[in-house]
């Protein structure tokens, strides 16, 4: 399918509180148009090395710098290394020029400098990040996996210093949006026992967790089948690092007094660990059904940082932006103002000692970047600037809090500049800044196209939670992006998982795929122990073709109902890592292909 066949949004402005921007502090606004244009080619985590070569200088250029400095000068080609494999190290090379050559390479037209300098920026900024964030996930996949592994003799510890729970009895309590919601607690026949009462004696009626679990809402945790019900947690086909154990990753949603209820997506459990024992559509399961389930951690936010990292060191290829050839790669089409990318990338590296760039003030002019900075992203952005700010005085439907005058600069501030920064201790109103940003960006954006969004990001949920609330107080159309065990309940009505669940042509299709799922499910539970026949076989196959057809028309009707919600809302809310949602981008027309 071609690009330029697939709706588009529009432009999209970008408001970022504490968004992720690796070096970046405090709260960033910004009012850049997303304009779907491409910018770099190829894969961004190709699975071999790429090599960036320069473009060959003229002879007339060669003999100007003989004659200016009586000899050519070699500048080293950067080349990056970046693998598809998350856990791969990358590396940059590049040559560290003396002070004495850059004195020289100043003569002529400087288009050598002005690569060599990119190519030393970009480098500082990937290598320097890429090394902390690995650094990160490394850390928290060795404590993870190696606390797992050395209670490997002795599970009980791991239960008592609270990473994990045994012998837990599951229930089916029902649907939360597409997710299905169970709830994990200990039975009267558990191994181990907590009581919550301070009557004398154990009370196995009611087994409640231990005091010091550490499970709480959001947490991200394995579950992982007992084989032979009640106790068997000791063996290696209960160890979740095990390749032989039955495993599922889902969420924590509440947690009480002697439960913990969990979001798991919708047909994952039951293709695991088969219906649970109250289940109240089909079959039953057994109930002895027992399940062990561990404080984990995902890959997700790791990976969507490294790719942001890989996009904004990207080097644009010039014969990608005018061939518009089909095939080209799935970021190609995300733009970044230039003026805010260069100074994210050039500030870094002119304060990173190990830079090339350091306080090279030919590589980066801070004067000349704060002018730049400065000057407004439209030619009517102080007009509607203005016109939002006398919105907000007159309050004609009392909606805004009162604004004091430092809050109102900066609200105009942010309005009619490319990148603002606003820093204050806690209490001084910055959310509430933010909602005034918004809703100015929103009179913008109204006054472009009807399609131009507002991006708002915080850097945590907790943070997304609060903006969003804001904004709906203003009455501003708010789509929140993010897990329902992630959001604020006050603010499930406003997920986009609730558009979806609201929209009938998604849910239809939703239906059709579980049906489908359950008969190929069905079919492999029957098929235990029996004599495969030619015709089953058969049978099987179309069963299995039917499945996968149906689950792929339901993500289709998921994005296009995704879409539609996106289009109507005038602010889309979400954390920095969540604006990688591929709803999002495919309602962009981003990574179309690889994501559908």
């Amino acid at each position: 399918m071609q690009q330029r066949s697939r709706p588009m949004m529009g432009r999209l402005s970008i408001l970022l509180l504490a968004a992720f921007v690796p070096g970046g502090h405090g709260f960033s606004a910004s009012s850049q148009a997303f304009l779907g244009n491409r910018l770099v080619t190829g894969h961004p985590f190709p699975t071999t090395t790429n090599t960036l070569t320069m473009r060959k200088q003229k002879a007339s250029d060669r003999r100007t710098r003989r004659m200016q400095k009586g000899e050519e000068v070699a500048v080293d080609v950067s080349s990056r290394t970046i693998t598809s494999s998350p856990m791969a190290a990358a590396s940059w090379q590049h040559k560290k020029l003396a002070p004495t050559q850059r004195q020289q390479s100043r003569a002529g037209r400087g288009r050598a400098r002005k690569r060599s300098n990119l190519y030393n920026t970009l480098s500082s900024y990937h290598s320097h990040f890429l090394s902390l964030l690995t650094a990160e996930y490394r850390a928290e996949e060795e404590e993870v996996l190696g606390r797992i592994k050395s209670s490997a003799d002795n599970p009980l510890t791991l239960e008592e210093a609270g990473y994990a729970l045994f012998d837990l009895y599951p229930q089916r309590r029902g649907n939360l949006f597409s997710d299905e919601v169970y709830r994990l607690s200990k039975p009267s026949d558990a191994s181990t026992f907590y009581s919550r009462n301070d009557s004398d004696g154990p009370d196995k009626a009611s087994s409640g967790l231990p005091l010091n679990h550490k499970f709480s809402a959001n947490d991200v945790i394995v579950l992982t089948e007992q084989p032979r019900g009640t106790g068997d947690f000791f063996g290696a086909n209960s160890l979740p690092t095990s390749s032989f154990a039955i495993s599922a990753e889902a969420r924590v949603l509440n947690v009480g007094p002697t439960y913990v209820d969990i979001a798991i997506p919708g047909g994952t459990f039951e293709a695991t660990f088969g219906p649970a024992p109250n289940n109240m559509l089909g079959k039953k399961g057994d109930p002895r059904m027992r399940l062990r389930a561990d404080l984990f951690f995902s890959n997700i936010p790791y990976t969507r940082m490294v790719q942001a990292l890989g996009q904004i060191t990207s080097i644009p290829d010039v014969h990608s932006l005018t061939s518009g050839t089909e095939g080209a790669a799935a970021h190609e089409n995300i733009v970044m103002d230039e003026v805010i990318r260069e100074a994210i990338l050039s500030t870094f590296a002119f304060n990173d000692p190990s830079s090339p760039n350091f306080r090279d003030t030919d590589a980066c002019d801070l004067r000349e970047m704060s002018k730049r900075i400065a000057k407004p992203p439209l030619h009517i952005s102080t007009k509607l600037a203005r016109q939002a700010i006398t919105h907000i005085h007159s309050n004609p439907q009392g909606v805004f809090r009162p604004f004091n005058g430092p809050q109102l600069t900066a609200i105009e501030a942010a309005l009619t500049r490319r990148l603002t920064l606003i820093q204050g201790p806690p209490g001084t109103g910055k959310t509430t800044v933010a909602s005034g940003i918004a809703f100015g960006f929103v009179h913008q954006c109204q006054s472009i196209s009807r399609n131009t969004k507002v991006l708002a990001c915080a850097f945590s949920n907790v943070g997304a939670d609060n903006l969003a609330e804001q904004m709906v107080q203003l009455g501003l159309k708010v789509v929140r992006i993010g897990k329902a065990s992630a959001v604020s309940e006050s603010l499930w009505d406003y997920t986009l998982d609730s558009a979806i669940d609201k929209d009938p042509a998604a849910q239809k299709a939703l239906q059709n795929a579980a049906w489908a799922t359950s008969q190929l499910t069905s079919s492999k539970t029957q098929r235990k122990g029996e004599s495969r026949s030619k015709s089953s076989i058969l049978s099987e196959r179309t069963k299995r073709e039917v499945a996968t057809t149906a689950v792929k028309a339901s993500i289709e009707a998921c994005n296009i109902a995704a879409t539609k919600a996106l289009r109507d809302a005038d602010v889309i809310v979400t954390t920095s890592t969540g604006a990688s949602d591929p709803r999002l981008l495919a309602a962009f027309g981003i990574f179309a292909t690889q994501n559908r």
